[in-house]
């Protein structure tokens, strides 16, 4: 982003109140303008306040309207074209080098160098009050007095070398300030620069931390695995040889789940803390594809209402055992969230040059504890949830160059979406084409 466009977003409410500020200016030059309509003779310094008055009416009625659109270069340039014309309209009507508010040229350029630096409309805003300065003193020394006669006793007393003593002022002001605003953003560019480095250091020692952690986990996970898998096995077999009905079989059975459960963990955590592996792309039938992972799901979903709308012509280039993935975990998170009698309905259509999925339950929405988190690893509302289903299936949509959401659904429940390109890039280095296989 430019600097000053930056520079102006950080100003927040100072910069949404300028179109209140431009009206109260605007106001205030037109009953001025009325003052010398009423005691002055000249008309040339009422049209010049009038049309200034209406001018800077008009940017402020055109901000205030666009007051929630983003501010762009070319609004800024607006922003200092008006300030320039109604400074200059005003110490031109007042006398011009004579004029009182000469020096109303210097505290925006002063600004303007702290909050811009060195980009080009600063340079613009600079250079313009020194040529209408240079230019009211020509003017005043070719003898061209501009000075209204309500402000007579204000020059009389002053030679013509006090005039240009004032001119000089002002540029050296605007030269002198504009440094100084200059080496204050420097300074302020070089310590936020020390600071972004600093952090970028802190980062990079937390990354490779966090990499040494999480295949220190991954090893221990991979340790697990194994004799998890023993006692599975030999609970199952102790499971079978007691007596369908006792009380020792139903605590064996509870004993096989949470083996079973801890299991499916482990899994999900080797699949998060192993690097993403290469796409096997091939042209993958939806409705097939959603019909499989449904199947997968079948006795899950007896008492609810499922509703599947997929055209089976819809087609798509991507990993089919990955996105079969996605959408277990999706249709899963559905499943646990809708009450008996409920409903869950999945769409797809295509937008643009991709393919939009819809999941939408009718269960209590997002919770308040995991919304803004539900991608964090590990952030869950389920009580026996591991919290990683999510972030694995968002990482595998985005290796699709896809997007992944969750939003509350209109009338109660939850609306998970999935955007995925109908094809993929073959420069990609995380696809492996099958004809490229060979």
């Amino acid at each position: 982003m430019d600097p000053l466009l930056r520079a102006w977003h950080e100003l927040g409410l100072v910069a949404r109140i300028v179109p209140l500020v431009r009206a109260i200016a605007g106001t205030a030059l037109l009953l001025t303008a009325t003052l010398y309509y009423c005691f002055d003779s000249s008309l040339a310094r009422v049209l010049v306040l009038a049309c200034t008055a209406i001018l800077i009416w008009t940017v402020g009625i055109i901000e205030w309207l666009g007051r929630h659109k983003s501010y762009s270069a070319k609004n800024l340039a607006t922003f200092i074209s008006t300030i320039f014309v109604g400074q200059t309209a005003v110490i031109f009507v007042t006398g011009g080098i004579e004029s009182p508010f000469i020096i109303l040229y210097l505290p925006p350029t002063v600004a303007l160098a702290v909050g811009s630096g060195t980009s080009r409309p600063y340079f613009l805003a600079v250079s313009a009050p020194l040529l209408a300065t240079a230019a009211f003193l020509a003017l005043y020394l070719g003898g061209h007095d501009l000075m209204p006669p309500l402000q007579r006793f204000w020059s009389a007393a002053y030679p013509s070398s006090y005039f240009a003593a004032v001119a000089l002022i002002v540029v050296l002001g605007i030269a002198v300030g504009s440094f100084i605003g200059l080496r204050i953003r420097i300074a302020l560019d070089r310590a936020l620069l020390a600071t972004a480095e600093a952090r970028q250091e802190l980062l990079d020692t937390m990354t490779d931390r966090n990499r040494e952690l999480n295949a220190l986990l991954g090893a221990l996970a991979h340790e697990l695995k194994n004799p998890l898998s023993a006692i599975q096995g030999l609970s199952g077999l102790v499971q079978r040889k007691l007596p369908a009905e006792s009380k020792e079989a139903e605590r064996m059975a509870v004993l096989v789940g949470e083996v079973r459960r801890m299991g499916s963990i482990i899994e999900e955590f080797l699949t998060l803390s192993r690097p993403l592996q290469n796409l096997d792309v091939r042209t993958i039938r939806l409705r097939e594809l959603l019909e499989t992972v449904l199947n997968l799901h079948e006795a899950k979903t007896a008492g609810l209402h499922l509703h599947c709308d997929v055209d089976a012509s819809l087609a798509l280039e991507g990993d089919q055992r990955k996105l079969e993935q996605v959408f277990v975990n999706l249709l899963q998170n559905a499943i646990d969230a809708t009450p008996p009698g409920g409903m869950i309905r999945i769409l797809a259509g295509v937008q643009d040059e991709s393919i939009a999925v819809t999941i939408e339950d009718s269960g209590s929405g997002l919770a308040e504890s995991v919304r803004g988190r539900l991608f964090v690893a590990g952030v869950t509302s389920k009580t026996a949830g591991s919290g990683l289903g999510l972030t694995i299936a968002r990482a595998i949509v985005e290796q699709h160059h896809g997007q992944l959401s969750l939003d509350d659904r209109e009338g109660g429940g939850i609306c998970a979406r999935v955007l995925l390109p109908l094809q993929q890039r073959s420069d990609d280095a995380g696809l492996v084409r099958p004809e490229l296989q060979e």
